[in-house]
């Protein structure tokens, strides 16, 4: 299923909203007439597209944010997260995104260090 939450930064609490769930349906008899779109195999980016179809507007009054990880950083993923008026930030491998990781490395060759104490431990994190 790909779930949507809300959080808020620096909050504790994290609220669970409606989830989009992945079908994998058989489509036998559709295959067997060549209806190909029937039956091809459902997944997170296609599950995230109907999620947004059905709750974006609502997202949208709410000025979310739309966080996600390598599996949604592509095109028509952030169309349809812009479609419907909202911003997007996704993280994205070097692997399957080398023209970005070129682009970065290009552009900031240096990466940045912050130091923060937790109160219970001290961080560094490290970015471009």
């Amino acid at each position: 299923m790909t779930a949507a939450v809300m959080v808020r930064p620096g909050g504790e609490v994290v609220l669970p909203l409606a989830p989009e769930m992945i079908r994998n349906e058989d489509a036998g008899e559709e295959r067997a007439k060549g209806d190909y779109e029937k039956h091809k195999q459902d997944g997170e980016r296609k599950a995230a597209a109907r999620l947004l179809e059905k709750h974006g507007k609502y997202y949208k009054a709410l000025k979310a944010t739309v966080l996600g990880d390598d599996v949604y950083a592509n095109h028509g993923t952030g169309k349809a997260i812009l479609d419907q008026g909202l911003s997007f930030i996704f993280t994205c491998k070097d692997e399957s995104h080398p023209w970005i990781a070129e682009q970065v490395e290009w552009g900031v060759p240096e990466t940045l260090k912050t130091a923060v104490w937790t109160g219970r431990n001290h961080l560094e994190y490290h970015y471009k």
